[in-house]
């Protein structure tokens, strides 16, 4: 078969299947055509094609979440790239393997007044695990080194972006046999597992209380955690699995508790299974108690998350895990299902915020509520700000749980979730607020959405968090410069972007509407939930 004919752009996608990736996201361009041609022929990618490459580096975010695979992005020279920035941010410290693959002007070229040229070598070094530059002038072998270090980089101990920078001179579309342009030449690397000595399981054992977290993003399963007596599990609920307390509402009531409550809590060790914890009210208290921290995976840095760290274990929170069972087992036997001591305590503590979640009036939180009483079997995905906050403290029946809380942005949401449900058969539901909404309705223009992606809207009258929260709450500037509240014409844009369209308003036809929403449908959906401010308000103070 032809291909094109730059040896750069053949061995730069052999090596990508190599690695493994099978996802592209393209977006259309002259520069990049060379890239483009490559990949379609080789017959070896998935290829998505979108115009706007922020929402393309978003949605190849989400495959990447979805499958836990790498995925290449591809864009033109020039400003293109810059637009991969937000996203490959949020997947620099998610952990998520994205590929940039950015076509480019020739050196000489650059700073010449000639278009489309910026210095795009090492513009993402800030958000990237490894960046790299492929010329043609350089030789192949040297060539294939480098876009194995990028691959290794991005696959490795520590997953994450990498940005490999492709200048292309002219001529673009001349063609050749396939078999006539070189292959690359996979680099192997082995990992070898760490094992964790006794001595650390020791140490953590002989303490009465002991606290396991696992935040937002953790690659550890929690229901495969045995817990002997003096343990407890703490989670946010988007660290995987709806298993162990919920680390916003444990924030919550302890922000309400006495000293005397709160000594009885208090760890004698924390193991930080790695991962984001959502709520400022629970880290404040971990730092307060200053129990000693033990930190488990990789880390370019000493991350003093909770100011205590005592000791650093190298090694993936899975295999930490695994033999910490193995340890407990040989000690202690199985794991008893209804915990005593310490565990007890804090499941008793905790009980009081999710009975306070029910009988609310129409808000926000009772809209949340009812989505999670009929939502079955899917996956979930919620977008930063209030809409993050309230669905930790739903009992949830999902497949896994998503969310963007590297760098917790509102940027890019909905093109997330849009990847996710483009990479899966199972159902879809974002979670977005109305602003989070407005700011990516470029995602709503993507082709291949189906009907298992539907899109929970809350139209609670712009940054409903910025009511909530003590930096801003008590401002005169509240509303016109935070808050911001929007009119969007949600039915409009459902119509035009065709999906189907459902309102949720507190009134009679509001459960029919939800039901019919989350129903199986062969176009994607939104539900339109409308609250008020002053309901959303009472209902945040009763729980808080």
């Amino acid at each position: 078969m032809a291909t094109i004919s730059k040896p750069t752009c053949s061995i730069l996608t052999g090596l990508l299947a190599s690695y493994g990736i099978e996802r592209a996201v393209v977006s259309p361009g002259s520069r990049n055509a060379p890239l483009l041609v490559s990949m379609e022929r080789s017959g070896n990618f998935a290829i998505s094609t979108v115009v706007d490459e922020r929402t393309a580096a978003f949605v190849a975010l989400g495959m990447a979440k979805q499958t836990s695979k790498p995925v290449a992005l591809v864009c033109t020279s020039g400003s293109a790239m810059l637009n991969y920035g937000p996203a490959l941010a949020e997947a620099y410290y998610s952990r998520t393997p994205l590929i940039a693959i950015t076509a480019d002007r020739p050196g000489e070229w650059i700073d010449q007044r000639d278009s489309q040229t910026i210095r795009q070598n090492g513009a993402l070094d800030a958000v990237v695990r490894k960046s790299v530059e492929i010329d043609e002038r350089m030789s192949l072998r040297q060539v294939n080194r480098l876009i194995n270090e990028a691959l290794t980089a991005a696959t490795g101990n520590i997953p994450g972006p990498a940005h490999i920078n492709v200048p292309l001179g002219a001529p673009l579309t001349t063609m050749a046999q396939e078999s006539e342009m070189p292959v690359g030449n996979r680099i192997s690397t082995v990992r070898c597992r760490q094992e964790v000595p006794d001595d650390v399981f020791r140490l953590l054992t002989r303490s009465k209380k002991i606290m396991f977290i696992a935040g937002a993003g953790a690659d550890v399963n929690p229901l495969s955690v045995r817990l002997p007596d003096n343990s407890v599990w703490f989670s946010d609920r988007f660290g995987g699995e709806q298993a162990g307390i919920s680390a916003l509402a444990a924030g919550v009531l302890l922000n309400r508790a006495d000293d005397e409550k709160k000594a009885m809590l208090r760890p004698d060790f924390v193991v930080n299974l790695g991962g984001t914890l959502i709520d400022d009210k629970f880290k404040a208290c971990l730092r307060r108690w200053q129990s000693p921290v033990v930190n488990i995976g990789f880390d370019d840095n000493m991350v003093d998350t909770f100011g205590s760290l005592h000791m650093q274990i190298e090694c993936n929170a899975s295999d930490f895990v695994e033999q910490w069972n193995a340890y407990v087992c040989r000690n202690y036997g199985h794991t008893v299902s209804d915990q005593p001591g310490y565990c007890r305590h804090w499941r008793d503590f905790i009980s009081a915020s999710e009975r306070g979640v029910a009988g609310l009036p129409w808000c926000d939180i009772e809209a949340m509520r009812m989505l999670a009483m009929n939502f079955n079997g899917g996956e979930l995905f919620a977008s930063n700000g209030m809409c993050a906050r309230y669905a930790q403290l739903m009992p949830w029946k999902v497949d896994r749980i998503h969310y963007n809380r590297g760098v917790s942005g509102i940027d890019g949401c909905t093109s997330t979730a849009a990847g996710i449900s483009m990479a899966t058969e199972r159902t879809v539901l974002l979670l977005t607020g109305d602003m989070s909404f407005g700011y990516d309705i470029g995602a709503l223009v993507l082709k291949n959405l189906r009907g298992n992606f539907k899109i929970a809207v809350f139209d609670n009258g712009g940054g409903d968090i910025f009511r909530h929260v003590a930096t801003t709450a008590s401002l005169p500037e509240r509303e016109t410069r935070f808050a911001v509240p929007v009119e969007q014409p949600v039915a409009q844009l459902a119509t035009a972007f065709g999906f189907d369209y459902y309102l949720a308003d507190g009134n009679s036809g509001t459960a029919d509407a939800l039901v019919a929403f989350l129903r199986d449908s062969e176009k994607p959906a939104i539900l339109h939930i409308i609250t008020d401010m002053e309901s959303n308000q009472k209902a945040y103070n009763i729980l808080t």
